[in-house]
């Protein structure tokens, strides 16, 4: 059988020392130091100092340390899964949220290096670049970015993608990238997971953008807002616009069907006094308007024509004649005009009575035709 090995003491020293800090703070962070400078980190060490604690240790005894607090931290054993690259302890009793806002703040950028991998889609924008014509043309149409020259100088294209997310950086990639200025890597501490009370919050959630987080906020309550208008449900935000808005569906309502109300009173009497006024202003133009009268055109006097003598023959026995048919019909007028002398005045005024009735009859019965004329046939 082979003896177990016996750890260093100062492994053991180690392990200790990191259960002590991780049951010291409130927020434990796992971080990936890989690629941080010494430089950078001891400077960034003595700017956080007073807020963040950051320890580095070995992969296998951090893991140590963790199993052995297995039970006594809440969830602590599921920071195993977040120990990538070279990890370090990040520990602070600020909110999870806030750690990542200061370390993220105090991150600067870096030229790639070749083998790196990128952090993000590297792109190359379009547009001139400082270069002269030359070989350059060709190390750029290697790594596949389109060019041509303009004014003098080398000019991209079109943006072009010239490492995706998690790609490995070539040298040449790295030079070009470089050469243009453009510095992909991000010198700081990467904040991969924390823990806080039994709740793990990943890197994709800690590095939620505070502006787009706030503007998500504002949208949410503008929307709920709009939803407690539209569907009428009473909030204390809500609560007064609803009830304007039923006050004016009310008046609304009010006037439309004639209703009256305090508020709606004054504009009911001005309408019915305009309307009054329109309609006597329209018995004012009937009465006015007279009836049309129409005349016969006046006759024309004709001219005596002189007669032949043949003619004067012609007419006398005519002439004649006509007067004779004159006192003929004169006879019975004279005859009927002897008849009423011979009557007796009781007759006479009967007859006067009755003649009356019916001249009176004829009379109504004109009036009311022209009463119940159309006004526009008068």
């Amino acid at each position: 059988m082979k003896q177990a090995t016996k750890a260093a003491p100062w492994k053991k020293e180690e392990v200790k020392r990191l259960q002590q800090e991780l049951q010291h703070f409130n927020i434990i962070g796992i971080a990936d130091m890989t690629s941080m400078p010494s430089p950078q980190l001891q400077k960034l060490r003595s700017t956080l100092k007073d807020s963040v604690k950051i320890s580095m240790t070995k992969t296998r005894l951090l893991t140590l340390a963790i199993d052995n607090l297995t039970g006594k931290i809440p969830g602590i054993e599921e920071l195993k899964k977040h120990l990538h690259g070279m990890p370090a302890l990040v520990l602070t009793n600020d909110n999870p949220f806030k750690l990542a806002k200061i370390l993220n703040k105090n991150k600067s950028t870096a030229p790639a290096k070749p083998g790196q991998l990128a952090p993000y889609d590297i792109f190359v924008p379009a547009g001139p670049t400082p270069f002269s014509p030359g070989p350059v043309i060709g190390e750029l149409g290697s790594l596949g970015i389109k060019a041509t020259i303009q004014e003098g100088k080398v000019t991209i294209k079109e943006d072009t993608l010239a490492a995706k997310e998690g790609e490995e950086i070539s040298a040449g990639l790295a030079a070009m990238l470089t050469k243009l200025s453009i510095e992909p890597m991000e010198i700081g501490i990467n904040l991969l997971a924390t823990l806080e009370k039994g709740t793990i919050y990943s890197k994709s959630i800690l590095s939620i953008d505070e502006t787009v987080y706030l503007n998500n906020l504002k949208l949410a309550a503008r929307r709920s807002f709009n939803l407690t208008l539209a569907i009428a449900y009473p909030t204390k935000q809500a609560i007064k616009l609803l009830l304007n808005k039923a006050a004016l569906n009310a008046d609304s309502l009010a006037n439309s069907r004639n209703i009256l109300t305090s508020k709606t009173a004054g504009k009911q009497l001005t309408k019915a006094e305009r309307e009054a006024k329109t309609l006597a202003h329209a018995l004012q133009g009937y009465e006015a308007q007279e009836p049309q009268s129409f005349e016969a055109p006046e006759k024309k006097e004709e001219q005596p024509q002189k007669e032949s003598p043949q003619q004067q023959e012609t007419r006398q026995p005519n002439e004649q004649q006509r007067q004779e048919n004159v006192s003929a019909q004169q006879l019975p007028e004279q005859t009927k005009s002897k008849e009423n002398h011979d009557q007796s005045p009781e007759q006479a005024d009967k007859k006067f009575k009755e003649e009356e009735r019916v001249a009176q009859d004829v009379l109504k019965k004109l009036q009311d035709k022209k009463i119940n004329k159309p006004r526009w046939a008068l």
